[in-house]
């Protein structure tokens, strides 16, 4: 029986992830224990708390750096805080947050703004990286840990000032392809 509607589609997410651990035999003892941590924070919280495409991303970087009790820990705490919003049955909650992309993009640098409302870009280029804190974009474990410790010390929001800070950062790029 299953603990959760939503377990299915986290064994298909967990069969994908781990592939920074080189060592199979590992890599298989991972996956079975970010299964375990996933499976039992959304059993736990179902139905107000509902699993999402990149939540596994997140729980990786746990169980890669955790032991399975600190990473399940620091899971379930991070689901009821921080990543509540995410965690709705609907993506209608992090759809809003993606609206305010540009409103600070373009209270931070008006013509990086322009670029963007002349391209006629949505801000759905940037919901990876809201929804998993950039782990499933980045691909070093130093770097992807250096943001996760920002984003524990930080309001829930500052993946969304990170990615306008990326962008912004990225402007001489972004204006070349006018």
């Amino acid at each position: 029986e299953k603990a959760h509607p939503e377990s299915d589609i986290v064994e298909r997410d967990v069969e994908r992830s781990l592939w920074l651990i080189e060592d199979k035999a590992l890599r298989k003892l991972k996956r079975e224990q970010l299964s375990r941590i996933i499976n039992t924070v959304i059993a736990k919280y179902f139905p107000v708390l509902s699993y999402f495409q990149g939540y596994h991303d997140i729980a990786s970087v746990f169980i890669m750096v955790c032991d399975e009790k600190l990473a399940f820990a620091l899971l379930e705490s991070l689901s009821i805080r921080q990543l509540r919003d995410h965690m709705k049955p609907t993506i209608e909650p992090i759809s809003l947050q993606l609206e305010l992309l540009f409103p600070l993009i373009q209270k931070i640098d008006p013509e990086v703004y322009n670029f963007f409302k002349k391209s006629q870009v949505e801000a759905i280029f940037a919901l990876s990286w809201i929804l998993t804190w950039f782990s499933h974009n980045i691909d070093k474990l130093q770097l992807i840990c250096r943001l996760f410790d920002f984003f524990l010390a930080s309001h829930p929001l500052m993946p969304l000032y990170l990615s306008a800070t990326i962008i912004i950062h990225s402007k001489d790029k972004l204006l070349d392809c006018e």
